[in-house]
């Protein structure tokens, strides 16, 4: 599936990507709420200021994928793969992270406001704002010669 039948289907009402490939695309400025993305190949993909409350990412790859200012409102990204993932000032609040990979991540200016992080994985290269504490949000740090064979 490419990006331009992903938008025709969303349009039509199909909100089922489950297992879609679309590592690389652009898909900036998306309105993709609710939209089941579950086990997506998203690699590289392009989600600058994408629309994807509610959305079932649930072990979605999101390898170096660009998440900035999206809204990511009450999102399901358990178990997903976002290492090396740009998330600057994107809106995480009530979005679930549980078993997340967030090594390598960027996370500044995030509102990460009720997230949940329970055992997701972060390193020393992960990038929060400075208030934020990953293990009081229930975070585990990984070393990197285990963050890259995950």
């Amino acid at each position: 599936m490419d990006v331009t039948q992903l938008i025709t289907n969303y349009n039509k009402g199909n909100r089922n990507f489950q297992k879609a490939d679309l590592s690389g695309g652009n898909l900036n400025n998306l309105e993709l709420t609710r939209s089941n993305l579950n086990q997506a190949n998203l690699k590289k993909a392009s989600l600058n200021q994408s629309y994807l409350a509610k959305a079932d990412l649930r072990e979605a790859n999101l390898t170096g994928a660009y998440l900035n200012n999206a809204n990511l409102v009450g999102a399901d990204l358990s178990g997903a793969n976002l290492s090396g993932a740009y998330l600057r000032g994107a809106i995480m609040v009530e979005t679930i992270l549980i078993g997340a990979n967030l090594c390598g991540a960027i996370l500044t200016e995030a509102n990460l406001f009720r997230a949940d992080f329970t055992g997701a994985y972060y390193n020393a290269d992960t990038r929060f704002d400075h208030d934020f504490d990953p293990v009081k949000a229930g975070m585990i740090e990984k070393y990197d010669e285990i963050a890259q064979a995950s």
